[in-house]
């Protein structure tokens, strides 16, 4: 039978690759950082980094930080230049391609299966559409996303290069970005199409719950 001790050098394996591991650091200067949270169900199913919470399950490769008070569910993939901000909640399913840099500010909702893609093969049929080959054979789209403050993405729903969502803007269930949406707007549809404006008032909820 498996060791606590076991479950963790598992865990740290998963997070280091070619010699290093998220945030720059060795397995050894993880090791501390890394602890079962009894607050999360069972110990040892999220782990505390930096003050976030990783589900064991969740994988993470590249450079990737985490906010204090943010979580990342389990079944999660995360790849490439990504940064995190505080209090924002990564659900089941999600995929991040930080190939061409993803920015994800603080109280930000990721629902199940959201998809954020910041690079794109070429598909005009003049090149080879995956990295399986060198680059010299390709011609991907990489463009940066950015996603601010209070923003929401429905379950399923997918960013793709050149789409950013401004402060408090929504993207409903299974709808699509590609270009820039409006600040605390909500949005729905393939592509996504402005329906109405939203509340402002997780602001000040969230003064709030700094305050405490």
């Amino acid at each position: 039978m498996k060791s606590q001790e076991d479950d963790m050098n598992d865990m740290l394996a998963q997070y280091y690759v070619d010699g290093t591991s998220v945030h720059g650091k060795s397995v050894e200067d993880l090791n501390p950082y890394l602890m079962p949270d009894p607050d999360y169900g069972d110990p040892g199913e999220f782990y505390t980094l930096n003050g976030a919470q990783i589900h064991r399950l969740a994988n993470i490769v590249g450079d990737v930080i985490v906010g204090p008070g943010s979580r990342i569910d389990a079944y999660c993939t995360i790849t490439g230049h990504v940064r995190i901000g505080k209090n924002t909640h990564i659900a089941t399913g999600c995929c991040i391609f930080g190939g061409g840099g993803v920015f994800i500010g603080d109280y930000v909702g990721l629902s199940g299966g959201t998809k954020i893609y910041s690079a794109t093969e070429d598909v005009s049929g003049d090149w080879i559409t995956n990295p399986t080959v060198s680059d010299e054979f390709r011609n991907p789209h990489k463009a940066e996303i950015h996603i601010e403050d209070h923003c929401v993405m429905g379950a399923g729903s997918i960013i793709f290069p050149g789409g950013f969502m401004p402060e408090g803007a929504y993207l409903g269930a299974l709808s699509m970005c590609k270009e820039a949406l409006l600040p605390w707007s909500i949005n729905v549809g393939v592509p996504s199409r402005m329906v109405r404006r939203r509340s402002r008032g997780a602001l000040a909820k969230a003064k709030a719950w700094e305050a405490r």
